[in-house]
C-alpha cells in the first residue's frame, strides 16, 4: 500500500476497514548507516504515525517486522527473546525505537501489538531494481548467474542465520492466526534452527 507518511489523512485511509496490519516498510541498513536521522525518523517515527491511524480505525493487530540485528553486533552465542538489545548501529537503534511504539500500544491496549525480530530474510525480489543486491545470499546468487563464480567479500568463517521469505511468510500468517491468549507484550525471534558459514553457503549455492 502506497501512503503519505507525513499525511494523517493518508495513513488513517490506508488502515481504515483493516482487521490486521502488516508493517514492512523501513530503511536498510545500509540506508541507516549513511543518514541516521532520517533512519530515526523513518523506522521509528513513521512507525508511530501508521500505529496511531491503525488505532483510530480499531485494527485489532499490528504486525511489525524488526530486525534481530537489535541485540548485538557481532551477533554471536546463543540468542533468544530475553537477550539485551545492545547494537547501537542507526538501523538496530531505528528499528527497536519502531519496536518500543508497538509494545506501548499493545501494553496500553490500544492494539494488540506483534513485533517479529527476523534474522537475515532470503528469496528473489518481486522487482529486479530492488535494493537488495548488496544482501550477502542476493549477491551469490546474482554471482553465480551473471559472472559463473562466487566472491565472497567477507571472512569465510563469519556465521549467518537465514530464513526463507516463503517461511517469514509463514511465520506472519501464524501470528495473524494466533489467538491472543497465546500473545505478550514481547517480542518474537523468526529464524532459522540453525546458521551457516559463508564458507558453507557459497558451497550451497555452487
Amino acid at each position: 500500500v502506497q501512503m503519505d507518511w507525513m499525511n494523517n489523512i493518508s495513513l488513517e485511509s490506508a488502515t481504515k476497514g483493516m482487521d490486521t496490519v502488516i508493517h514492512s516498510a523501513g530503511m536498510s541498513a545500509q540506508a541507516c548507516f549513511a543518514n541516521p536521522i532520517k533512519a530515526l525518523k523513518v523506522n521509528g517515527l513513521n512507525t508511530a504515525r501508521i500505529v496511531e491511524a491503525a488505532v483510530l480505525n480499531k485494527v485489532q493487530r499490528f504486525i511489525y517486522l524488526s530486525t534481530s540485528h537489535v541485540y548485538k553486533n557481532p551477533m554471536e552465542g546463543n540468542i533468544d527473546e530475553a537477550t539485551p538489545t545492545t547494537n547501537l548501529h542507526p538501523y538496530a537503534t531505528s528499528k527497536l525505537a519502531g519496536e518500543k511504539v508497538v509494545l506501548y500500544a499493545g501494553q496500553m491496549k490500544q492494539i494488540r501489538g506483534i513485533v517479529l525480530r527476523i534474522s537475515n530474510g532470503s528469496g528473489h525480489p518481486v522487482f529486479p531494481d530492488s535494493e537488495c543486491w548488496h544482501l550477502i545470499l542476493n549477491d551469490l546468487c546474482r554471482q553465480a548467474v551473471e559472472g559463473k563464480k562466487l566472491i565472497l567479500r567477507s571472512e569465510n568463517s563469519i556465521e549467518r542465520n537465514f530464513i526463507p521469505m516463503s517461511n517469514v511468510c509463514l511465520g506472519i500468517e501464524h501470528f495473524i492466526q494466533l489467538s491472543k491468549n497465546h500473545l505478550d507484550d514481547s517480542p518474537f525471534n523468526l529464524c532459522s534452527e540453525k546458521s551457516h558459514s559463508l564458507q558453507q553457503l557459497a558451497h550451497l549455492i555452487a
